[in-house]
């Protein structure tokens, strides 16, 4: 029974796995680096690999404790955010509106269709 009772106060006093107020201040420290490379003309600080190592070294340096799982879901989100974004973006003014639904459509019919065939089998 004691073991049981420490087991639990100690689960309770402990941190959270992931604590999502730093994986908020990794992206903000993110657009931050975005803002300052607009401002200074510094293209690198923006997008490129370095940014990712300034986001993850700016919230180890800030952060009590280890985040650096924080700083990896951030940099995940802010990549795969930004990688549709631009998708979007050159689909509709480059490619155009139909000729992307319509892969969207043909998308949508071959997704169901192996749906199926996996359900059949």
């Amino acid at each position: 029974m004691a073991y049981a009772e420490a087991n639990a106060n100690s689960m309770s006093d402990s941190k959270p796995w992931i604590q999502t107020k730093w994986i908020g201040m990794s992206i903000a420290v993110w657009f931050g680096l975005i803002l300052l490379s607009v401002v200074t003309g510094i293209g690198v600080l923006g997008g490129g690999m370095l940014a990712y190592v300034l986001m993850g070294a700016i919230i180890g340096v800030w952060s009590p404790g280890n985040t650096m799982k924080e700083s990896g879901i951030a940099a995940f989100f802010v990549g795969a955010v930004g990688f549709a974004l631009n998708n979007i973006l050159l689909t509709v003014f480059v490619v155009g509106i139909i000729p992307a639904i319509a892969y969207g459509i043909v998308g949508m019919i071959l997704a169901m269709f192996g749906g199926y065939l996996a359900e059949s089998f």
